[in-house]
């Protein structure tokens, strides 16, 4: 083809918020079409450079919306997981607390029984020297 060709090229690109771009039908997608053509259908007449530089720049958008859309995917993940390492080390704190709660308990109650076995060793040590002395008279 030569220079003196033009092309329609109409993309349309669904989702985009421009005024410059219009819904395409499938059928739709690019025209070639002869100097002194008149065009099936309304939209945009590009150049072949002019169209190539729009076909890179929204290959370039799309990449960069679906990086986009990566790294968001991926801050949401490290979101979930930094939530579930903060539920993790709150469990483990409450459990944690709950144990040491329990010994304190066990320990307070190895504290009484202590005191008693004391108490009753002083009482039977007693009674130990009350019936030697009544033995050695």
């Amino acid at each position: 083809m030569t220079w003196q060709l033009t092309f329609l090229l109409i993309f349309l690109m669904t989702g985009i918020n421009s005024n410059v771009y219009s819904q395409l039908n499938e059928t739709e997608s690019a025209v070639f079409l002869q100097k002194g053509q008149t065009t099936p259908f309304s939209g945009l007449l590009l150049s072949e450079k002019q169209a190539q530089q729009t076909r890179r720049e929204l290959i370039e958008r799309d990449n960069l919306h679906a990086l986009t859309v990566s790294y968001e995917k991926t801050i949401q993940l490290q979101q979930l997981g930094l939530q579930t390492r903060e539920d993790q080390v709150e469990n483990l704190r409450k459990q944690n607390n709950s144990l040491y709660e329990q010994v304190n308990r066990d320990k307070a109650v190895t504290n009484f029984e202590r005191v008693i076995w004391f108490g009753l060793g002083v009482i039977g040590t007693g009674f130990a020297v009350y019936g030697a002395s009544k033995l050695a008279k």
